[in-house]
């Protein structure tokens, strides 16, 4: 939908009341960008479709399942080792500890912070998803099992909590109701319903994580160089700014209601971003400024997917939400603004890019859905979960989305391999020769 619907706000309103910066559009008429973007959009759907619906894709995809179920020494259901999703939690919590020392985790953390550790932040992303693939399997497993399962039951309520409350602590709405829809996902594959449980609780999280992430951005502006600790101690201002705006302003609730719901849906209008950014490009090209390598990004994406940080001192940051909003949105606060794979794609190669990415993106879901859903059991449902949420909520920073899946194949293989893996039997087999 964030690609489909655009801000209707932006478009019979007055932008600059609500908006600190500005769109290309609004000094024409709106509907001549949507216009162009929407054809993109259709463009971009159907050569999808197309790259997923297709003999040759179909080939492919039965060659590689052939193989695939050739050597898959995990295809067979069995209970899962819990020192292993004990350990992983382990270095989750190591982990943690380890973003807070660096300066690199939630509050307080800045962009230069972060450039300079980029290739540890990479490591400590592959340790949250291998929590939430622990979250998924706990989660089937009890589901599908007849028996108590206590130990499951506490592991898994101990580890929700702490995901949850990392996320609380990283200031991200997202990261607080990532656990709750990974364990969602998983029941409902066991059971093929949508547990209302699950359901309830995301909803429930997601507004607490409003009402208390929101104000950190407020901070944020305020205070740009406060640390983590500086930043949690700073948060308690916020509701006395808020409340001291509403009686200079006279604001009343069914005001502010009705300016969260319109920014709530801001928020997820990647649309008329994208229309801004591919009019800008129109107009004026793109400007000078730092730029990201758009097209660079998509093409070396395999090289920079296994090439390490310590090897290429220089490499690339797919960062470009606030480069968008510094050099096409002007904004004079500090944000990132995500403008859409359309945009993004627009911006690597015109036209003809955006039909080759997303006939790519496609073809890697027809792979997927044959290689793995099919084997129709917890490691390859796991596995297509893992894999194919990159190439489907496919993210604005297209470049980077293709070089994190590329690596991510590997790292969802040996990771499952290792977690199923029946080592009772293995060192049965050698010991008791």
């Amino acid at each position: 939908m964030m690609h489909l619907v655009p801000n209707l706000r932006l478009i019979f309103d007055v932008p600059s009341e609500h908006l600190p910066f500005r769109m290309i559009f609004w000094d024409d008429i709106p509907y001549k960008a949507f216009n162009k973007t929407m054809l993109l959009l259709i463009l971009s759907a159907y050569v999808m479709f197309l790259g997923y619906k297709n003999k040759l894709t179909e080939s492919m995809a039965l060659f590689f399942r052939d193989k695939i179920k050739a050597v898959a020494t995990f295809a067979s259901e069995k209970k899962v080792g819990l020192p292993l999703i004990c350990i992983i939690i382990a270095v989750g919590v190591l982990s943690l500890v380890v973003q807070i020392n660096l300066g690199i985790f939630g509050y307080g953390i800045s962009d230069e912070v972060l450039r300079e550790n980029a290739a540890s932040a990479q490591t400590f992303r592959y340790i949250d998803q291998a929590q939430l693939v622990c979250i998924m399997i706990l989660t089937y497993s009890l589901h599908s099992s007849k028996e108590p399962l206590r130990q499951e039951r506490f592991i898994f309520y101990i580890l929700l909590a702490f995901l949850i409350l990392q996320g609380f602590l990283f200031g991200s709405k997202g990261k607080v109701i990532f656990p709750l829809l990974a364990a969602g996902i998983a029941a409902y594959a066991y059971s093929g319903k949508i547990i209302k449980t699950y359901v309830i609780s995301t909803i429930v999280i997601l507004a607490i994580a409003f009402i208390t992430i929101e104000p950190y951005r407020i901070v944020k502006n305020i205070y740009p160089d406060a640390t983590f600790t500086e930043s949690l101690s700073l948060l308690k201002e916020v509701p006395e700014t808020l409340q001291t705006e509403s009686i200079e302003d006279d604001i009343t609730l069914y005001e502010r209601l009705e300016d969260f719901t319109w920014w709530l849906v801001g928020r997820s209008d990647n649309f008329s971003f994208s229309a801004n950014a591919i009019e800008f490009k129109d107009r004026y090209g793109i400007p000078d400024n730092d730029n990201p390598d758009f097209a660079g990004s998509i093409i070396y994406s395999p090289i920079l997917a296994f090439v390490p940080r310590f090897i290429w001192k220089n490499k690339p940051r797919d960062q470009i939400g606030l480069w968008y909003e510094n050099t096409i949105m002007q904004s004079p606060f500090y944000s990132a603004s995500a403008f859409g794979a359309i945009g993004y794609s627009y911006y690597a190669g015109g036209t003809i890019a955006v039909a080759l990415i997303f006939l790519f993106f496609g073809i890697c879901q027809r792979i997927l859905y044959e290689c793995f859903f099919k084997l129709r059991n917890l490691q390859g449902f796991l596995l297509y979960i893992a894999l194919i949420i990159p190439v489907t909520l496919i993210s604005s920073e297209v470049g980077g989305v293709i070089t994190g899946f590329i690596r991510l194949i590997p790292i969802a293989l040996f990771g499952i391999f290792l977690i199923f893996f029946d080592y009772k039997g293995f060192f049965r087999k050698i010991f008791l020769k």
